[in-house]
């Protein structure tokens, strides 16, 4: 079960949000998520806005491609989150990238 901790910037007063209210949103949810914002219509959730990027750990993904080139095809990948996304093939488990959250996409390999 993933749970969040929204906090009210006003009132300080926090709500916690489970993967029901979040939806699709939940495989892209981090400890530490900055920017996420949620809105509340009469005490209940109405919607919740993640920020465009997150960073995430890939957990399982096959071995590189030998030979293969970043444009030439994608491979699956699971991500910490159980999310999966398409990722070029010369990414290993382990690495992590910066995921689209509004569509799910690949948007590079983040280096530490």
């Amino acid at each position: 079960r993933i749970e969040a901790i929204d906090m009210d910037d006003v009132s300080y007063e926090q709500f916690d949000l489970g993967c029901d209210e979040l939806g699709e949103s939940a495989g892209f949810l981090v400890e530490g998520i900055e920017e996420m914002e949620a809105m509340y219509v009469d005490g209940s959730l109405a919607g919740v806005e993640l920020p465009n990027t997150v960073d995430l750990k890939i957990t399982n993904t096959t071995p590189p491609i030998k030979g293969a080139t970043a444009a030439a095809q994608l491979k699956a990948a699971t991500l910490e989150t159980g999310v999966e996304v398409q990722v070029p093939p010369y990414l290993v488990t382990g690495e992590r990238v910066r995921v689209d959250t509004r569509d799910g996409h690949f948007v590079e390999r983040v280096r530490e």
